[in-house]
């Protein structure tokens, strides 16, 4: 009885995610203009984070210091995730969809006789979300109410697509370049051989990340006993500083793994959605451009900017896409660099430009903060949120450092200013996690 109470009681933590189902399901096109939709998606906004920060603790597993694997990810990462979304859901007046993409006012030699449009600028067939043979464009063009189910289909689209690539805020193809155009049967083959590699290196290199956090010594021990090195005060002071290379390539590695773990299930969907839903419910054409890599190869970066995937106002600044994942940059946008960048905007262009670039960061590590202290304890040092914050500084220095130069931060001493800068900075965050 006590077992199902606690199931019962965890399960009434999620009551947050009925208002932002309401929330998003008001966002979909044909209320696009409707006052009404915007107060009630404005409503439920302080309600629905309410609920989730009030909820935090009742959904988590117990005792909290032997789940925390669980309770970050599926516990308060969503938390944060739904409190962001909320906010986004509430305030955002732009149009979920590109209209360069999907609705196009004036007839194109891109449309038909309806006024709908045949395709997107990038070539592709613009009906993933439309249900494959009516588009809609030409629901929209013909003024007709869209039945039940494709609002849900929206719905589900929107809450399950972080990265929101067929959506307005979706980031530019030189940020997150679009996949090559293969079949659903490579799509899978391909995804399944990377999870495996994947795995296997996971394996290996969480190996590696537990034997320095677990020795009496540390990095410094382990590198002796592994590689019988003499004793060296440079090697003991500097040996502390490599743990973040392992971790960080460890959750590299993980995140990776969820990623295709999601894309094989969204796959599954589109595969056996249109054998048994309904047609207004089921997924349309199925489309392998917009499932690129998470990563654009980090390791290759050269700079602060390079490896955070930067703004697009800092594209400017440097040639190359390498760098971190974008899945949340939405959130980080609209939470952090643009009211930052609002605030600062009295101080001229440059200066609004610098504070996003730095709210953002904070608001990153603000994110990450949030995500192990509601499924741990509180960290008074904020180590986390240093890392983002002092990378913020550090991508300011670097703009700062161009414009007085000239030149950008980057070759064999970028990089050295890279991974030196990050591991100082992540070394105590690796300590507290």
């Amino acid at each position: 009885m006590d077992y199902t109470f606690k199931i019962l009681r965890a399960l009434s933590g999620y009551q947050f995610f009925l208002c932002l189902l309401i929330q998003g399901f008001f966002l979909h096109p044909f209320y696009e203009k409707s006052l009404s939709a915007k107060l009630i998606r404005l409503g439920f906004m302080p309600i629905t984070i309410w609920l989730a920060l009030s909820s935090n603790g009742i959904r988590q597993f117990e005792p909290i210091e032997d789940f925390f694997h669980m309770n970050f990810p599926l516990i308060s990462f969503a938390t944060f995730h739904a409190i962001c979304l909320s906010i986004e859901f509430g305030l955002s007046n732009a149009s979920v969809l590109d209209s360069t993409k999907t609705v196009l006012n004036d007839k194109t030699e891109d449309q038909n006789d309806d006024g709908c449009e045949v395709k997107s600028p990038d070539g592709s067939m613009d009906d993933q979300l439309n249900g494959g043979k009516e588009s809609l464009c030409k629901r929209n063009a013909s003024s007709k109410i869209p039945s039940m189910g494709e609002r849900i289909k929206f719905l589900i689209w929107l809450i399950f697509s972080p990265r929101g690539l067929q959506t307005s805020w979706s980031p530019p193809t030189s940020m997150v370049p679009r996949s090559n155009q293969i079949s659903m049967k490579e799509f899978v083959k391909r995804t399944l051989k990377k999870s495996i590699l994947n795995q296997f290196l996971f394996l290996i290199i969480w190996m590696i990340s537990i034997s320095f956090a677990q020795h009496p010594f540390g990095v410094y021990g382990v590198l002796q006993e592994w590689f019988h090195l003499p004793n060296s005060l440079i090697l003991k002071t500097l040996a502390p500083y490599l743990v973040v290379g392992p971790f960080a390539s460890s959750a590299m590695l993980l995140i990776e793994l969820l990623g295709c773990m999601f894309n094989l299930i969204e796959v599954s969907v589109y595969y056996l959605g249109p054998k048994f839903l309904p047609s207004d419910l089921a997924p349309g054409k199925w489309d392998s451009t917009l499932y690129p890599p998470l990563f654009n190869q980090p390791w290759k970066s050269s700079s602060l900017i390079e490896f955070w995937s930067k703004p697009d106002y800092l594209l400017s600044y440097h040639r190359s896409y390498s760098g971190w994942h974008t899945i949340f940059r939405r959130h980080i946008v609209f939470c952090g660099a643009d009211p930052s960048a609002w605030m600062f905007k009295p101080f001229g262009k440059e200066a609004s430009r610098l504070a996003s670039t730095l709210g953002a960061m904070l608001f990153s590590g603000l994110f990450h903060e949030f995500v192990v202290v509601a499924a741990s304890k509180i960290d008074p040092t904020f180590s986390t949120t240093w890392v983002f914050l002092g990378s913020g500084i550090g991508m300011i220095l670097e703009i700062i450092f161009k414009k007085l130069t000239g030149r950008q931060v980057g070759g064999i001493f970028g990089k050295i200013w890279l991974w030196c800068l990050l591991s100082f900075l992540g070394t105590p965050a690796m300590e507290n996690w």
